[in-house]
């Protein structure tokens, strides 16, 4: 849009931080048609909220992760569903591997060792609703957002939501500045999520990774051992969808409740045994060995690489410095409302 093209990326045009739903208005007439509709899902929303909330703080009581997978995954997964249902999510499209059934996806084994670990899963990012399809998804797992080089490892999923609409608390929430710590946190039954994009984005891309202190050529055999790329996508026509990149957050989160935003959550995973060939295959054309690429920053390229070509998506320049510099345009020009 040409009212916010100094925060599009120079190369490809695209502005990632443009609510994908900022130009699809609703007449407000619609509202007053459903308004019994929406004060009843409000009434819905809030208790099932609440009991979701104590559920997920009862988890951290549990001191061993396997017991804590088990009990998770008696209720989250359940009780997620229902306030996704209510904020909107119509539908979940889970049918992750469908596009590599016909692919040759055979390993050559110890190829760069046998090193295992839990489920390992790099992600795009878009929303707190990304946190709560993850946690039906991979039951309980934990989050990590990359952050000024470092990672941000957020244990509970309550503490994880507020994150990522900017609210930041110390609970649960360990910096990872090294990849000792990254490690240490692969050894447990629980997954683990990795936002390595540091902000928000409307969808419309990706974000270049920037270099991590935690993701050094000592994380390389965990990492392509057992990485799974994700894409969350949301679709939608109407407006105040889930995207949320304009730091509003109560405002965005009582739009979503007190109108009809009806989206589908589409989730797109890249497997490993692909992952591992695709990678395979670069690095034995350019070089001989692995060994003898000196650079991690190299394999989070291939990876980001992966990741924009089969979601056919493009990659972005883009910094926090830009992400904030949005914000506040935003605000300004909008005068702390949404259009």
């Amino acid at each position: 849009m040409e009212k916010y093209r100094q925060f599009a990326d120079s190369s490809t045009g695209i502005n990632p931080f443009v609510p994908t739903w900022e130009t699809n208005k609703k007449k407000k007439w619609i509202n007053i048609i459903v308004l019994p509709i929406l004060i009843l899902r409000f009434l819905i929303l809030v208790p099932t909220s609440i009991i979701l909330a104590l559920f997920l703080s009862i988890l951290d009581f549990i001191y061993f992760d396997h017991l804590r997978v088990i009990f998770s995954s008696i209720l989250a997964p359940g009780l997620s569903r229902i306030v996704l249902l209510l904020l909107g999510c119509i539908w979940i499209n889970e049918d992750l591997e469908t596009r590599f059934n016909d692919l040759q996806l055979d390993i050559k084994k110890n190829q760069l060792g046998n090193e295992k670990c839990c489920k390992l899963v790099f992600s795009n990012r878009q929303s707190f609703i990304d946190i709560l399809i993850y946690l039906i998804l991979l039951k309980d797992p934990k989050y990590m957002f990359a952050r000024k080089s470092c990672l941000i490892c957020i244990k509970n999923p309550l503490v994880a939501i507020l994150y990522s609409f900017d609210i930041q608390i110390s609970y649960s929430v360990t910096i990872l500045t090294n990849s000792t710590m990254f490690l240490s946190n692969l050894n447990s039954p629980r997954s683990v999520v990795v936002f390595m994009e540091e902000v928000n984005t409307n969808g419309s891309c990706i974000l270049k990774w920037n270099p991590n202190k935690c993701l050094n050529l000592s994380t390389r055999n965990i990492i392509l051992n057992n990485i799974n790329l994700y894409r969350i996508s949301y679709h939608s026509q109407f407006h105040y969808g889930p995207q949320f990149t304009t730091g509003n957050t109560t405002y965005h989160l009582l739009k979503m409740i007190f109108n009809l935003p009806f989206y589908i959550a589409e989730i797109k995973m890249i497997p490993n045994q692909y992952i591992f060939n695709t990678i395979n295959n670069i690095t034995s054309k350019n070089i001989n060995n692995h060994d003898h690429i000196e650079n991690m920053n190299d394999y989070l390229d291939y990876l980001l690489n992966i990741q924009s070509d089969i979601n056919k998506i493009p990659i972005v320049i883009r910094s926090i410095e830009d992400y904030k510099k949005f914000i506040k345009y935003w605000n300004n020009t909008q005068k702390k409302s949404y259009i």
